[in-house]
């Protein structure tokens, strides 16, 4: 699984771009590309992230770009696809708050993913 997750910043502000390529999510045009990585803005110029209230916000946007960019969640029946849908999430997730480089973020994240692995 290639992964590309950069900052962009733009005149209206900081972004973050997602970039994934998910082979078996992705369409047979972008099969046919291997340097195609869908990819998905995500804004938080509006977002103070040393705060608890804008790190989560920024979190949850992070969580949502990486859903669309790995293709969403298949079918529960799918279950290799499942695997390869979660698989391609944490890591793009996982990428993302560290380009972002907040202390914060980085915490809760943690706290996330243990949550996650405990439940």
């Amino acid at each position: 699984m290639n992964l590309n997750v950069t900052h962009r910043i733009h005149q209206a502000g900081t972004a973050l771009a997602i970039g994934l390529a998910a082979a078996l999510l992705a369409t047979s045009a972008q099969a046919a590309d291997p340097g195609h990585h869908p990819s998905v803005v995500v804004s938080y110029d509006d977002l103070n992230i040393a705060s608890a209230a804008g790190a989560q916000a920024l979190y949850a946007r992070i969580n949502s770009a990486a859903d669309r960019a790995c293709g969403g969640e298949p079918a529960i029946r799918e279950l290799r696809l499942t695997q390869q849908y979660d698989s391609c999430v944490d890591a793009a997730v996982e990428q993302a708050v560290h380009k972002v480089d907040s202390a914060r973020l980085q915490a809760l994240h943690a706290e996330r993913k243990a949550t996650a692995t405990v439940g």
